[in-house]
């Protein structure tokens, strides 16, 4: 039983190997000539903040958005909404480690 194991597990990896596309037909022009590249870079657009006292101030981040913040730990500390770049928040954070997440993407802020 083994034996057929090794061998079918032996016939799939050199099957995979065969059938990818390996050299000349992945190039980095083709892959930026590729749909689900395109959309995924298109949805990966970046954004920043920083923090003066209680106010986080975004980039690039649209109006009406949700923006959460979360401790290093991953307890969600709040969540408020973005307006004109800017987020008043209830408090000055402590000093540490926060994520901030709006749609989907992430980013860190420490406080110092």
């Amino acid at each position: 039983m083994k034996r057929f194991l090794l061998i079918f597990a032996s016939i799939l990896i050199v099957t995979s190997l065969s059938a990818s596309p390996i050299g000349d037909e992945c190039t980095p022009d083709t892959l930026q000539n590729n749909s689900f590249v395109n959309n995924f870079q298109q949805k990966q657009t970046t954004f920043s903040v920083q923090l003066e006292g209680n106010i986080l101030r975004t980039q690039d981040v649209p109006d009406g958005s949700i923006l959460s913040i979360y401790a290093i730990t991953g307890m969600k500390i709040g969540s408020y909404k973005v307006q004109d770049n800017e987020v008043v928040l209830n408090d000055t954070p402590a000093k540490g480690i926060y994520i901030i997440r709006v749609n989907n993407r992430a980013t860190k802020i420490t406080v110092r």
